[in-house]
Order: structure tokens, then C-alpha cells, then sequence
């Protein structure tokens, strides 16, 4: 057998291994986040967010934003774009979150802020202040970037759509 038969047969054999490891490999994370994540307990968790994103605490939300909870805001969590599986502004898809307590404690990303949606894991939210304007401000996750998506709440809510 030639030398270069030989090693084009090994190659291909630690190709082989190595593709079996990484199948072998995704398999049992796969099995480890099914033991530790059963279906009863993701459906409690789903329904657990569910109920907060439902029921907003707006007045730890003003007390937050140290300025009274714009009514565009608050007509955001209307059963119209609460029922929604995602929401478009533009090209940004993005999903409502729950205003409470919580929220401010889930916030990693912008922390002192309450974020009203997400998207991805870039928090949407208003800046806090009672000087402060409703613009709607994004800060992603990846870099700390933080950029005006628009410069009210009421533009914001203005260019909203459901995806489909």
C-alpha cells in the first residue's frame, strides 16, 4: 500500500472518531439537560413568566423610572401584543418582559435598568431619572453598546408589528 493511500486512510479514520466523539458528546448534553430540565419543570417555569409578564408592577415601575409609566408603555402589555409570539420594530425582533422586581434582578446586561422587552439578550428599556426623556434605548449583551432604537416610547409603540 503507497504512503499516500496510508495516511489519506488515517485521516479519514480520525475524522471519523473524532465526528463520533462530538455526536457521542452532543447526545449526552442532550440527555443531562433533559434529567435536569423535565418537562413538568419547564412548563412551570413558562407558566411562572407568563403570570409576571401578565401582571405588570407598574408602581415599582414608576418608582424606578422616578417619573410616572407612560400610557404607550403600559398599552403594550394589552392582550394584542401579549398574545404575539414575537414583535417586530423594523428589522429587530424582540419579546416583551415581565416588569417587576425580578426583571431588575434578571438584568445583567444594563444593570439599574428594567427592561420592558428583549431582544435576543439585549434588554429594551427606558432610562431611569425624573429628567429623563421616554426615548427607548437597546444595550447589547456582546459589547455594551447602548443605541436609541427610538426617541419616544410612543414611536416605539407607533412602529411595533406582530411577526409573522
Amino acid at each position: 500500500m503507497s504512503p499516500v493511500l496510508m495516511a489519506a486512510i488515517y485521516l479519514t479514520l480520525l475524522i471519523a472518531v473524532a465526528v463520533i466523539i462530538l455526536k457521542v458528546r452532543d447526545w449526552m448534553s442532550a440527555l443531562f439537560y433533559r434529567i435536569r430540565n423535565p418537562p413538568a419543570l419547564l412548563e412551570a417555569q413558562r407558566q411562572s413568566f407568563e403570570s409576571r409578564l401578565r401582571a405588570p408592577d407598574w408602581r415599582f415601575y414608576e418608582s424606578q423610572l422616578q417619573r410616572p409609566v407612560p400610557p404607550a408603555l403600559q398599552d403594550l402589555f394589552s392582550p394584542r401584543f401579549l398574545s404575539a409570539p414575537a414583535l417586530c420594530l423594523g428589522e429587530t425582533y424582540l419579546f416583551l418582559s415581565p416588569i417587576d422586581a425580578a426583571g431588575l434582578k434578571e438584568n445583567w446586561v444594563a444593570p439599574g435598568v428594567v427592561p420592558f422587552a428583549y431582544s435576543e439578550a439585549d434588554p429594551i428599556y427606558l432610562k431611569p431619572g425624573p429628567s429623563a426623556t421616554n426615548a427607548v434605548f437597546i444595550t447589547y449583551h456582546d459589547g455594551d453598546d447602548t443605541e436609541e432604537l427610538a426617541p419616544s416610547i410612543e414611536a416605539f409603540a407607533a412602529g411595533l408589528r406582530v411577526a409573522t
